[in-house]
C-alpha cells in the first residue's frame, strides 16, 4: 500500500534527511551516496535504521527512473 502523496511530502530519510520517493511497497531515499530504502507495511513506512536496507547503486538508480 503507497503513502499518501501529502504525507510522502513531509517525510525524509531518517539517516540522510533526503527526501523519499515511494516504489511499491519501499521508500527509497533520493541520497545518491547512501541509497537507502525503507519498507512500507501495512500503509505505515517503517523508516528506522534497523529496517533500512542500502541498495546496490544499479538497483537505486533504475528505482529512481521508474
Amino acid at each position: 500500500m503507497p503513502v499518501a502523496d501529502a504525507l510522502l511530502k513531509l517525510l525524509r530519510c531518517p539517516q540522510t534527511h533526503a527526501p523519499l520517493v515511494n516504489r511499491a511497497d519501499w521508500l527509497i531515499s533520493t541520497d545518491a551516496a547512501s541509497r537507502f530504502a525503507y519498507p512500507v507495511k501495512d500503509g505505515v513506512p517503517l523508516l528506522l535504521k534497523a529496517e533500512a536496507m542500502q541498495l546496490q547503486p544499479q538497483v537505486w538508480q533504475t528505482m529512481m527512473q521508474s
